[in-house]
């Protein structure tokens, strides 16, 4: 079965976590994984309690990443709350 049809879901948070020579690369892994699962299996996450990167963790830098990730504020709400909403609550 393709990540579509599947229970995949990709949580897009966590950035920081990344060897900094990875986190220029980040947009696009995200753009990969927009279109190999679609925007109806995206989350977005602070990630917090930020176990082991308490230093590095910033949650003003991890929501603007989200902006390069998912530029579109359609895209952006699927990922804040109606993804999230529809996985958790199943509404």
């Amino acid at each position: 079965a393709s990540a579509r049809t599947g229970d995949v879901y990709v949580t897009l948070s966590g950035g920081y976590r990344q060897h900094i020579e990875v986190q220029s690369a980040l947009p696009a892994v995200a753009k990969c994984w927009l279109d190999a699962v679609g925007v109806e299996r995206l989350l977005w996450a602070s990630d917090w309690p930020h176990t082991n990167h308490e230093t590095e963790a910033n949650y003003a830098a991890a929501r603007s990443a989200l902006d390069l990730f998912l530029g579109d504020a359609a895209l952006q709400r699927a990922a804040l709350s109606a993804n999230p909403t529809r996985l958790y609550w199943r509404e």
